[in-house]
């Protein structure tokens, strides 16, 4: 049932990649007038990648990300001083084991990579991701980027 699940997930996916691709393909570009460049925030972009996998007699894994992006005008309501933020985290884990039966050697890895990037002549940055391995094969990884970019009179 649960690979009956993952094939219409991943049809419906593909679908509406392939449609949403068309609807871009139709437009064509189009230049900004000076009101529209007026709100571009300073460029903020963030990523989260995570993976897991395991191999033994029994076998867990899960992995989770998420990514946020947003922006605003300066604080002193100034035009053309925008600032702009991001965040993204994620968290992977795996177990694997053999409860001390015979069968393939335990494995497990996790992995998390966060990161991103603002411009402004102010910026603000910090990543963190590290993994911690647990008793009865288990392996978890945790990771998060905060940025924060900014133009400000100098």
């Amino acid at each position: 049932m649960k690979a009956h699940k993952r094939t219409v997930f991943a049809a419906l996916t593909s679908a509406g990649l392939v449609l949403s691709g068309a609807a871009g393909a139709a437009a064509a570009p189009a230049a900004l007038t000076d009101g529209e460049l007026d709100a571009i925030t300073a460029g903020v972009a963030v990523q989260v990648i995570t993976d897991a996998g395991a191999t033994g007699n029994m076998t867990r894994g899960g992995t989770y990300g998420t990514a946020v992006v947003a922006g605003g005008p300066a604080s002193d309501g100034q035009p053309n001083l925008e600032s702009g933020a991001g965040l993204a985290d994620g968290v992977a884990i795996a177990v694997g084991t053999n409860f001390g039966q015979p069968g393939p050697a335990p494995t497990r890895t996790t992995s998390v990579q966060t990161q991103g990037f603002a411009d402004g002549n102010m910026q603000v940055s910090q990543t963190v991701n590290s993994t911690m391995q647990g008793p009865g094969g288990i392996s978890m990884t945790v990771g998060w980027t905060y940025v924060f970019g900014m133009w400000t009179p100098l």
